[in-house]
């Protein structure tokens, strides 16, 4: 039904006017607390808002001449839409009458979007909803233009210039992203996504690890009834897909949340190249390689969630997830070996096959309290199991005129992980708080792994003993902490202490090597909050934070496929301990918000991947150690601007120098330099059902103590249109569309024995179009659990 509205005139005419009116319920009573919202006739999009008051009264002030439209609503109401027509310096609207059945009125879609970047006190937020492209992106095209992180051109994640963060999904710790979380990001879709927040300074509450802080991919999950998305996406060049598929149902007190997605690519080439250098040219002068693979990867995850309310202070909610992913990779490989009188020359052949499959299943189950007279108040329990397989198996060949030798390397690694926490919130006076809990994480994992070898494609293979046995590993980690949070003046206090303790057993049945540690942690956190006047905000904050090894890194497996390249595990690792400073300026007024920073890391324990080369053999060996010490000092700035209400500009840019020193093994390397990162986003809403975007950025990845990198440039665009009433969405969008197909960076490897020189080549110019049907009635969150989040181990 639509309602006409007659323009009353009061007073003489002048270039605004107001718009005043009551709505009312069937009784003819007002109601109070409704949405009145003036939206552009034209493009649905918001102009003004107002609210009722305790009559039901609404007054609209400071309004244009011309066409616009009324959207009236409030939980438990049937929406109502009117059009309306501002010629005079007031116009009066007959009542409104909100109806308690649901009822189909004129089809209308309210576009008032978040900002694309919002931040609090403790977290940014990047507002994926509010991303036009975002249908046809993956998690990382997305965390590209996330505030604080940065992605490099093969994909790689850094989160406030760290390698070591932890990556949670609705905020709690999950197996799809241990294994290898870039290959999962780069899997996960945009169109599941609802936001992702960073964490910068996570509290005591969080586990020790994860030093440069928590990434949590908030997924859809907003029903009353049900509601769900299929989409799917497919991309040239790098032959990647992905198909996704999101239910959600709630009935009365019980409510199921479901995701089933997956995703990979085919068939996408790569090109390699390496030149290996010896400063002294005993083993050979110089090595160099070049070389074609061809990856393939199949990805398959699923999540399912059920809450229950037993009443409206008690929730119980169970969750599994489960997936898999496979890769495999053909490669071959051309050597050239220039020996140390730099004339003669060996030539070989090296192909390759690899072969990696990794399952998990994880589940859980949550119990929330909330107190009656406190809503803040809250205690719960958790508990939490996770399961992995981690398979490799491995061949290769290398031929020439003097030798040909033929390697099999085969894996198979379990792991089990159980977890318990408990927490409990308890608000104090005056806006304070004070949060404790308890956690227990028992770890088990174990490595069953063997080397074949031989000379001669005729005889069998034979069993490279110093190369094969049975590794097991067991980590228990037990946490105790305490948080408070206050107020003083205009100063926000929030204090925290954490302690671990860490029991760590790991046998090596064959060799007959055990290791034993046991360490205390403690994790102390501060942050400090001053407001000051119209919208200025300094933060100041200061954390300790560590980096467990896992058994990818401590497992002493040798990968030798490349008998001059060998790379292993390191079972005596240490775990690394960050210290941070950091203090923020943040500025918001209107829909501008603007932020500069400046940080500083330190550790004296870093782990690195470190590579030495042997002149005797020409065998360079790649293994993590504990190498010394790392000296970060980072300065940051991010702003956020929308001009008017159809465009929005994101700006993110950070600088960052890198001291790195060798202190804790043999000898005297030292590094330094600069890296930084910087992004340039704006979207622009042409029509209703028409948005455009473009983005473009640079990656200087910070260097480490053997490693300098270059610049990676990337630029990209994107349309997105609405049909069906805004439930089917086409999005197309392109990358480095004016780049050659591949980009081929050098990574320059240097120390006082060899120069190592490397390039790898992936497909850089790609175009990608998404299709996502959206379908049922959308109002509140199906879960209140927040799950369990492990985050303390490095790398996972």
């Amino acid at each position: 039904m639509v309602i006409a509205l007659t323009s009353s005139c009061y007073g003489q005419v002048n270039n605004t006017a107001q718009v005043e009116g009551r709505v009312i319920d069937t009784s003819k009573l007002g109601v109070e607390n409704v949405n009145v919202l003036l939206l552009n006739q034209r493009d649905s999009l918001l102009v003004k808002l107002s609210i009722t008051n305790a009559t039901g009264y609404f007054f609209i002030k400071g309004m244009k001449p011309g066409n616009y439209l009324l959207a009236i609503s409030k939980v438990g109401y049937s929406k109502q839409y009117l059009p309306l027509t501002i010629e005079e310096t007031k116009v009066v609207v007959p009542p409104v009458i909100l109806l308690n059945e649901v009822k189909e009125l004129l089809s209308v879609t309210v576009t008032s979007r978040r900002p694309l970047v919002e931040q609090t006190a403790d977290k940014i937020i990047y507002n994926v909803e509010s991303d036009p492209q975002a249908f046809a992106e993956t998690a990382i095209d997305l965390l590209r233009k996330t505030p604080m992180v940065t992605v490099d051109g093969q994909g790689n994640v850094q989160l406030n210039e760290q390698n070591s963060f932890k990556v949670f999904l609705n905020g709690r710790e999950t197996s799809m992203f241990t294994h290898n979380v870039n290959e999962a990001l780069r899997g996960f879709p945009g169109g599941l996504i609802k936001k992702i927040e960073v964490i910068s300074n996570p509290s005591a509450k969080y586990d020790g690890e994860g030093v440069g802080g928590i990434i949590n991919i908030v997924t859809k999950k907003k029903v009353a009834g049900y509601n769900g998305t299929l989409s799917a996406a497919a991309a040239t060049a790098d032959g990647s897909s992905t198909i996704n598929r999101l239910l959600n149902l709630k009935y009365g007190k019980f409510g199921i949340s479901s995701y089933l997605l997956t995703s990979g690519y085919k068939d996408q080439k790569s090109r390699s190249f390496e030149e290996i250098e010896s400063r002294n040219w005993v083993s050979y002068f110089k090595r160099m390689s070049n070389g074609n693979a061809v990856s393939n990867n199949d990805s398959k995850s699923g999540n399912l969630e059920l809450s229950y309310e037993v009443d409206s202070f008690h929730t119980v909610s169970s969750y599994v997830l489960l997936g898999s992913r496979a890769d495999k990779v053909d490669g071959t490989m051309q050597f050239g070996l220039i020996s140390s009188n730099r004339i003669d020359t060996v030539k070989s052949i090296y192909t390759s096959f690899a072969d990696n499959d990794y399952s998990y299943f994880n589940a859980g189950l949550d119990y929330v309290q909330k107190f009656k007279g406190n809503a803040e108040k809250e205690f719960s329990i958790r508990l939490n199991g996770d399961f992995g397989t981690d398979n490799t198996y491995s061949t290769s060949t290398q031929n020439s005129l003097s030798l040909n030798r033929f390697i099999v390397n085969e894996s198979k690694a379990l792991s089990r992980e159980y977890t318990v926490q408990t927490d409990f919130i308890q608000p104090l006076a005056k806006g304070s708080k004070l949060e404790l809990g308890a956690k227990a994480i028992l770890r088990k994992a174990t490595s069953d792994y063997q080397s074949l070898f031989k000379y001669n494609a005729s005889v069998s293979f034979k069993v490279n003993l110093p190369n094969t046995d049975y590794f097991s590993y067991h980590q228990d980690v037990y946490s105790l902490y305490a948080s408070t949070r206050f107020n003083v003046g205009k100063f926000v206090f929030r204090t925290g202490l954490r302690m671990e303790q860490t029991v760590l057993n790991s046998d090596f049945l064959n060799a007959a090597v055990k290791v034993d540690q046991s360490y205390t942690s403690l994790l102390p956190n501060v942050q400090v909050t001053a407001k000051g006047k119209k919208g200025q905000t300094l933060v100041f904050s200061y954390s300790v934070r560590l980096a467990r090894p896992y058994i990818w890194s401590l497992n002493p497996f040798v990968n030798n496929a490349d008998s001059l390249n060998v790379s292993k595990g390191n079972p005596a690792l240490q775990p690394q301990i960050f210290h941070s400073l950091s203090l923020q300026y943040r500025f918001t007024s209107g829909k501008t918000f603007f932020s500069i920073g400046l940080s500083n890391n330190f550790s004296n324990d870093r782990i690195i991947q470190f590579s030495s080369f042997n002149n005797s053999t020409g065998v360079i060996s790649s293994s993590p150690i504990n190498i010394g010490k790392n000296n970060q000092t980072v300065f940051s700035m991010s702003i956020n601007a929308k001009p008017n209400r159809r465009w929005e500009i994101n700006t993110d840019a950070w600088l960052a120098y890198d001291i790195i020193q060798q202190t804790k093994v043999p000898g005297s390397l030292k590094n330094n330099g600069f890296s930084g990162n910087g992004l340039l986003n704006s979207s622009y809403q042409i029509t209703r059902k028409l948005s455009a975007s473009v983005t473009a950025g640079c990656n200087l990845p910070a260097p480490t103590l053997q490693i300098n990198y270059p610049v990676y440039i990337y630029y990209g665009m994107g349309v997105n249109y609405k049909l069906m009433k805004d439930k089917l969405a086409i999005t197309l969008s392109a990358r480095n569309l004016l780049n050659r197909e591949d980009s081929m960076p050098t990574n320059i490897f240097e120390d006082n024995n060899y120069k190592r020189t490397t390039a790898t080549s992936y497909p850089d110019r790609i175009v990608k179009c998404s299709i996502t049907w959206s379908f049922g009635k959308l109002s509140e969150n199906v879960s209140r659990k927040r799950g369990v989040t492990n985050d303390d181990l490095l790398g996972k």
